[in-house]
């Protein structure tokens, strides 16, 4: 999205989005409001999100367990 840091929870990977990609403008030309986004394992490379940037994903339900999924439970 548009302004929307992009930084796979690693500090070296750090990009602002210049422009909507096509499926938020799509969404936002059909009136959509965007709340927020996920959290990723920083470089994308575990099943939980630990990472630089962002706080570790925990479950609502239990916090001693992760809520699984590569996005923190998206």
């Amino acid at each position: 999205m548009k302004g929307s840091p992009s930084t796979l929870n690693a500090s070296m990977t750090r990009f602002t989005a210049p422009k909507d990609g096509p499926v938020a403008e799509a969404m936002r030309k059909a009136g959509a409001i965007v709340l927020g986004t996920t959290n990723v394992p920083a470089n994308l490379a575990d099943y939980q999100t630990v990472g630089e940037i962002y706080p570790t994903a925990r479950n609502p339900y239990d916090t001693t367990r992760t809520p699984g999924g590569s996005t923190g439970g998206g």
